[in-house]
């Protein structure tokens, strides 16, 4: 056997078809073989400890989407569009938060554009939000509309990080530019977000449906990214699928959304 400089456990189909597992507990993997349990161990010479990854399906409560394997270090983009939908609301605090985004630094953080969408109050919300470096910045006074048309983008290369929403019904932009990051991964998807540490319900909506999806300028198939789907709350998140982001620094980040106004 031999060190994986690449940091990352591979996974081959029969037709050939290669995808890398990263995270920040995978570090120089060596060796690997099947457990009682299912899923596979390895050994991590590097971080000095043993690792464990799921052959199942990655779920989460917290995340649905999409999330792709990056070179990392490499000069990495996500970006979708949407479109904000109609929320009928209750006195009941719910929310989601739509977004597109790239983790960094071996997954310690991320940046991303966002719009939140949820209940406060009784009342809809739909504020737009820009992360660099898990610094967030939410502009309240800006006010998007059902059915308006939303494309979030963020790059992020070792040196420069650029994040942008634009309303193109209303023909507004918000953007900010920040510090460079390692790339680690990028995602596009729904984040879950909490309030006084419990994860909050999804708003009644009809759908929201993520179209022009693109990692880098490509296709999500043609990136082969994976499938992240959710994961009713009654289950624990799945520690040992180490390769997801770990999206409940985006719920922390934006939980100030729920609590003020």
């Amino acid at each position: 056997m031999s060190a994986n400089c690449n940091n990352s456990v591979g996974r081959i189909t029969i037709t050939g078809q290669i995808t890398r597992y990263i995270g920040a507990f995978i570090s120089g993997p060596q060796g690997i073989t099947d457990g009682r349990d299912g899923a596979l161990w390895f050994t991590n010479p590097a971080g000095n400890s043993v690792g464990r990854i799921t052959t199942a399906i990655i779920s989460t409560r917290s995340f649905a989407g999409y999330q792709a394997s990056i070179t990392a270090g490499s000069a990495t983009s996500a970006s979708a569009q949407f479109k904000v939908p109609k929320l009928s609301c209750t006195s009941v605090h719910r929310a989601v938060a739509p977004a597109a985004g790239v983790a960094v630094n071996r997954f310690a953080t991320f940046s991303a554009a966002f719009l939140f969408v949820g209940c406060r109050h009784g009342k809809p919300s739909y504020v737009p939000g820009l992360v660099i470096n898990g610094h967030v910045a939410t502009y309240t006074t800006t006010h998007f509309s059902p059915g308006d048309l939303i494309k979030v983008y963020a790059k992020v290369t070792t040196t420069r990080t650029t994040v942008r929403i634009t309303d193109a019904t209303k023909r507004v932009t918000k953007k900010r530019t920040g510090p460079g990051a390692t790339s680690s991964a990028a995602f596009v998807g729904d984040s879950g977000l909490t309030s006084a540490g419990k994860l909050l319900g999804v708003p009644n909506f009809g759908a929201l449906t993520f179209t022009n999806c693109l990692i880098d300028g490509r296709t999500l198939a043609s990136r082969r990214a994976a499938r992240i789907p959710a994961r009713p709350q009654r289950h624990r998140p799945d520690r040992a699928s180490s390769a997801v982001l770990d999206r409940h620094r985006i719920r922390h980040v934006l939980q100030q959304l729920i609590i003020t106004s």
